[in-house]
């Protein structure tokens, strides 16, 4: 149906765009969080980012139960992590994770744990969820200069600028 394969890179580079770095606690950050920061200026408007989610998981799975319904989801996260190359699964298991006391692996995360932290939904009312290699690097703000949304003509996730953005200021959504 013309969807990507989900481990593949972005057919752009983006190494002109944006880079993305280690935040600094003195901006408030923990040590270790990354973040996204403008290599050009964006006018309001102007497309930042286009990106095919490296993994897909549906995240509503019928079950009579809480734990049933948690083992199907952890099945279909693991399932989907599975088919990702070996490059691919170690990117994602460096994002962040919420999870990191559960089950985790020898890196203190959950495969699980890292995909609810990290997942976009893949359009409005969407049973399916999202998790972007570098969509997720962007840190959150209550004043965004950066907003996403899923463009299921492209099965890819596209970022706007929502302001102008100078060179070195971090993209947050």
């Amino acid at each position: 149906t013309g969807i990507q394969p989900l481990h593949i890179v972005e057919h752009e580079t983006y190494a002109d765009r944006f880079e993305v770095y280690e935040c600094s606690q003195q901006d408030g950050y923990e040590t270790g969080q990354m973040g996204v920061k403008a290599k050009k200026t964006y006018r309001a408007g102007e497309e930042v980012l286009r990106e095919y989610p490296s993994m897909r998981v549906c995240t509503s799975h019928p079950a009579s139960s809480p734990e049933e319904a948690e083992a199907k989801f952890a099945r279909a996260v693991q399932e989907a992590y599975g088919v990702c190359s070996g490059p691919t699964q170690a990117a994602i298991m460096d994002l962040s994770s919420c999870r990191e006391d559960d089950g985790a692996d020898i890196c203190g995360r959950t495969m699980q744990g890292v995909f609810a932290t990290n997942t976009y939904a893949l359009g409005q009312g969407a049973t399916h969820g999202g998790l972007f290699l570098t969509l997720s690097r962007l840190n959150h703000s209550c004043r965004p200069n950066c907003v996403h949304h899923w463009r299921a003509d492209l099965h890819m996730m596209v970022v706007h600028a929502v302001r102008d953005i100078k060179v070195g200021e971090e993209l947050c959504t």
